[in-house]
C-alpha cells in the first residue's frame, strides 16, 4: 500500500523512522517532504515560489497514495502550523 504521512515538519526525523518500519513491512511511503533539508527560517529565507514548490509537491504526493496517516499532537498541546491538516 502506497502512504502519505502528514506530520509537523519538526517531525521530519521521526517520520523516517516511521518510514523505515513502513518499507520493512511492504508499504511504499510517498511523503517526499521528509527528506527536504533546509536550514532553520532565521538563516534560510523561503520565497514564494519555494513554497509553492513544496505545496505542489505534498500535492503531487497525497494524488500517488492509497491512504493518509496524519500524525497529531496532544489536545493539550497548542496546535501551531497547519500544513498536515490542510493535506488531511
Amino acid at each position: 500500500m502506497k502512504l502519505y504521512l502528514a506530520a509537523k515538519f519538526e517531525q521530519q526525523k521521526l517520520m523516517r523512522a516511521i518510514r523505515y518500519f513502513l518499507v520493512n513491512d511492504g508499504h511504499e511511503v510517498t511523503s517526499r517532504w521528509i527528506d527536504v533539508e533546509h536550514e532553520s527560517d532565521e538563516a534560510h529565507t523561503v520565497t514564494d515560489e519555494m513554497r509553492v514548490e513544496y505545496a505542489q509537491m505534498d500535492i503531487d504526493d497525497v494524488l500517488k497514495a492509497d491512504a493518509l496517516v496524519a500524525f497529531s499532537g496532544p489536545r493539550s498541546e497548542p496546535a501551531t502550523g497547519g500544513g498536515r491538516h490542510v493535506e488531511f
